[in-house]
């Protein structure tokens, strides 16, 4: 212990104090948000969601150069950097990739679980067809996902070759089912969402390890007296099926008389239950506060409904 002591004073004494970046010479990665002959990243992150993997996000465009980069859904790490080679992906995105086909990237959210799920979930608001379709749903799962769709895989297998064994995700995002907005699953009784000014603002999503969970307001085939209803759809994440008691389409999670909007939607990330179990909050538009409710299958759970005493506008 002297000893130690006796060689830290001298260690000291000597001026061996904390490093500088002078003596090290460490590349420096700085941000910058402009011009340049590096890949400048500029994502519009237009919503974003984490787990172990990451930050999820999608970006409808991605700055300049943009031949570099495509829009589409990315990874993130902690940070984003310029990069020092052009033809590189800038560090700070761990992974990106298309999605199939055309997806509404602007007016989309996304959710994930802590077993390996990413769901991007998106309304095609070009007219009222299209929207009527319901939902878009493209998503990635790991290891833990069912057979034959394990799109995340973190093992460095065959290094140093080929170079996609050192890809996050090995395969392409997959599309699932739609979620219907129809309550009679024949097409004709449709809640289709209502056309916020901001699109994300009139829906939300969440998901638990078994369900995903979409709500949303709506103005279409509403009850008599009621402006706007909220509506709730749960979605099994491994088949893209109806849960259990969903199969005829959504619920009504407005009750009687009542005009909402701007709902949202919550979920232990950590359960995996048997049925759905989720909370709900919207704006009650007649009183102007907001209404929280947890629903267990398609029941409020009792004494789990409240009305707050704010008043939002």
């Amino acid at each position: 212990m002297m000893l130690f002591l006796h060689l830290a004073i001298i260690f000291l004494a000597n001026g061996a104090f904390a490093q500088s970046n002078s003596e090290y010479n460490f590349t420096l990665n700085t941000v910058r948000d402009g011009t340049g002959s590096d890949t400048t990243i500029n994502l519009t992150m237009d919503a974003l969601a984490a787990n172990g993997y990451g930050q999820w996000t999608m970006s409808s465009s991605t700055g300049s150069p943009s031949n570099k980069i495509s829009s589409g859904w990315f990874l993130l790490g902690n940070s984003l950097h310029e990069n020092q080679v052009s033809t590189f992906i800038p560090p700070g995105i761990v992974t990106s990739g298309a999605f199939v086909g055309s997806f509404p990237l602007a007016t989309s959210k996304v959710a994930c679980n802590l077993v390996g799920q990413v769901r991007y979930v998106g309304m095609d608001f070009t007219s009222t067809t299209t929207a009527d379709n319901g939902f878009l749903v493209q998503g990635l799962n790991d290891q833990r996902g069912p057979t034959g769709a394990k799109h995340i895989n973190i093992a460095a297998l065959g290094m140093p070759n080929p170079p996609i064994n050192r890809q996050t995700v090995k395969m392409s995002i997959q599309s699932f089912p739609n979620i219907t907005t129809d309550v009679t699953s024949s097409g004709t009784t449709h809640h289709t969402i209502f056309n916020e000014t901001d699109k994300r603002d009139a829906f939300d999503v969440a998901c638990d390890a078994k369900f995903l969970y979409v709500v949303w307001g709506s103005k279409t085939n509403c009850a008599t007296g009621v402006t706007e209803e909220i509506w709730a759809m749960a979605i099994n994440l491994n088949t893209g099926a109806a849960a259990t008691g969903y199969a005829n389409g959504p619920i009504k999670i407005s009750g009687t008389g009542v005009s909402g909007k701007f709902p949202t939607v919550a979920c232990d990330v950590r359960n995996n239950p048997s049925s759905p179990g989720f909370t709900v909050s919207f704006i009650d538009m007649n009183s102007g506060k907001a209404v929280v409710q947890e629903f267990s299958g398609t029941t409020i759970v009792t004494g789990h409904s409240e009305n707050f005493t704010k008043t939002f506008t």
